[in-house]
């Protein structure tokens, strides 16, 4: 047995003895290790035991992930209202992840009753905690009406707020709302600017989806002079994005 295979399963060993006595955080931690197979073999019914011992002491962490087993059927009999009131408990406790799953819950009326006013919220709340695709779901919401009067300015504020943490896919929809002037007059040099990080982004990191922006950058440079094309480039060259 390795080194490190005997020290995880000596940590476990600890969990337990703190979980049997009710400590929360580690009855969650302990259930992590039996979701991962992590110093123990991998058994979801002991995760979801370990996971609802801390969720009805309240712990978040564990509401969250207790919902995502009871929501799948991992371990326990599958129940999406119970899921659901999970997820709530969660949200209502601050998990930025079960505030998303609240408001898209809201937002399609899958998994609850349709509420767009209550989706936002809860959108707007993940996203204030970091959360992209909550950020990115809030800026689609406002650019299309989806259930809200359209805002193009909430929805470039959004986008902007991703593509600062360097999110391919914001990149884009900024450089397809440069290009049609959507909140403000058509500038096909940011928009060109736009393009040429989202493409750069998604070819760094493969992640994001290669949207409007990376990719149509050979039909929205052709539409460009030369001093636009450079101008946009130079713009590119010098972005930096939103530091921690």
């Amino acid at each position: 047995m390795g080194s490190a295979q005997a020290a995880m399963e000596n940590d476990v060993r600890e969990l337990r003895k703190a979980a049997d006595k009710g400590s929360a955080p580690d009855q969650y931690s302990l259930g992590l290790a039996y979701q991962d197979g992590m110093g123990v073999g991998a058994d979801d019914a002991q995760a979801v035991r370990w996971f609802r011992a801390a969720a009805d002491q309240g712990y978040a962490r564990a509401q969250y992930e207790l919902a995502r087993m009871v929501q799948d059927g991992r371990g326990t009999a599958r129940d999406p209202e119970e899921a659901m009131g999970l997820f709530r408990k969660a949200a209502e406790g601050g998990h930025p992840d079960a505030q998303y799953a609240v408001g898209i819950a809201s937002l399609t009326g899958m998994g609850a009753k349709t509420d767009v006013p209550e989706a936002i919220v809860w959108l707007r709340r993940s996203a204030g905690q970091g959360n992209g695709e909550a950020a990115m779901v809030l800026g689609k919401t406002y650019l299309t009406g989806s259930g809200v009067p359209p805002d193009p300015d909430l929805a470039m504020m959004w986008f902007n707020h991703e593509a600062n943490r360097g999110n391919p896919e914001a990149m884009g929809m900024l450089a397809y709302m440069y290009e049609q002037g959507v909140a403000m007059r058509p500038d096909k040099v940011h928009a060109y600017m736009w393009q040429r990080l989202a493409a750069r982004r998604y070819s760094q990191t493969g992640h994001g989806q290669l949207n409007y922006g990376a990719a149509n950058g050979e039909i929205l440079a052709r539409s460009l002079t030369p001093a636009e094309r450079a101008e946009g480039q130079r713009l590119a060259d010098a972005w930096r994005p939103d530091q921690p």
